[in-house]
């Protein structure tokens, strides 16, 4: 993207604290949320919640 910044823990802090907030109300006990920097400008999420078949 032209003209983007690298990601920072900082810059996506809140959201991401929230969105983890919200899969611990959804799925207590059973979801996860991990991110930060991997360097090289690279940020990481990673989700984990139950699946559920329709």
């Amino acid at each position: 993207m032209a003209g983007a910044r690298p990601a920072t823990a900082a810059s996506f802090g809140i959201g991401l604290r929230n969105v983890g907030e919200r899969l611990q109300r959804r799925f207590p006990g059973a979801s996860a949320l991990d991110y930060g920097a991997t360097g090289g400008g690279r940020f990481r999420v990673a989700l984990t919640m139950p699946l559920r078949l329709a």
